[in-house]
């Protein structure tokens, strides 16, 4: 049985209890499980979604609409949404996601510090 959820163009599916995100690149319909997305940024009008394997995506969906619509998901920058699965190590001022082939550094921007305080 699987359900759907259809929020102003994301969709959540749960699929055997493996969420997945469903997103528009390049006028292509993208479904993916969400464990194989690391980060989400934001660059002038447009954001890109990087998966753990290095394949980036580019949508017109605002970070803070994938905010609003992507769950356990962490805002650690006005440019940066992190998926927290991926976190290698972090401190006041960065975090390192595991991606497969290296270690991805973000920073953490003072109005974001002290989010990943209850993570690890």
């Amino acid at each position: 049985h699987t359900r759907y959820y259809r929020v102003t163009g994301v969709q959540t599916v749960l699929f055997r209890s493996e969420p997945l995100l469903s997103f528009v690149s390049n006028r292509k319909e993208y479904t993916l499980p969400e464990v194989e997305l690391a980060f989400i940024e934001s660059r002038d009008r447009i954001t890109i979604v990087h998966s753990v394997n290095g394949l980036q995506w580019t949508t017109t969906r605002s970070i803070k609409q994938w905010e609003a619509e992507i769950t356990g998901w962490i805002r650690i920058h006005r440019s940066f949404l992190i998926n927290p699965q991926h976190i290698e190590h972090h401190n006041a001022s960065e975090v390192g996601l595991r991606l497969q082939n290296n270690l991805e550094v973000l920073p953490i921007s003072r109005s974001y510090k002290g989010v990943l305080d209850d993570v690890k």
